[in-house]
């Protein structure tokens, strides 16, 4: 059985984006993946921005999508299945 796959584009929301591929299997907060190490160096605003991004991964039928979100909205799409 085939199954196409939703095209997720920079932009859509995160409600939008639940609609078609379901909850995230895995989300994460920027602040918690920053936790998960040691020693963190950067600028305060740079550490900033990623503490305000929500990294989520979707196990879709179609295959795997990995997004990060911010404000609610996807800034950036890491995979997503191709289209056939």
């Amino acid at each position: 059985m085939s199954t196409d796959a939703p095209v997720i584009t920079v932009g859509m929301t995160m409600e939008e984006v639940t609609r078609l591929l379901g909850a995230p299997s895995r989300k994460m907060g920027g602040g918690n993946l920053l936790s998960m190490f040691e020693n963190v160096s950067g600028s305060a605003s740079a550490i900033s921005r990623m503490s305000s991004r929500t990294f989520c991964v979707y196990d879709h039928p179609a295959g795997k999508y990995e997004l990060v979100f911010m404000g609610g909205r996807v800034i950036e799409v890491h995979s997503q299945p191709s289209q056939k």
